[in-house]
């Protein structure tokens, strides 16, 4: 945990594919991005966008804005679960 840390849009791709409990995909549309079904999974459903249409540019880093409209667009795959 590095709160003062800016992440990067692998990184928080990943945590919101796992957050909506998406099954990660395994083929995928960025040439730029190996291993990483979450980053798959989330382009499919239009979570996520690339950086072009073919390079999804997983090591830059993601502004506040950008993770705001992430976590936007992945909001109707969140179920409320029941409490305990």
């Amino acid at each position: 945990y590095c709160p003062d840390r800016t992440a990067t849009r692998r990184e928080v791709a990943v945590a919101v594919g796992r957050l909506i409990d998406l099954e990660p995909a395994g083929a995928g549309r960025f040439t730029d991005v190996t291993r990483t079904g979450e980053i798959n999974a989330l382009a499919e459903t239009g979570v996520i966008k690339g950086c072009t249409p073919t390079r999804f540019c997983p090591d830059a880093r993601l502004t506040r804005a950008q993770t705001a409209a992430l976590l936007v667009r992945a909001l109707p795959a969140l179920e409320p679960r029941p409490a305990g």
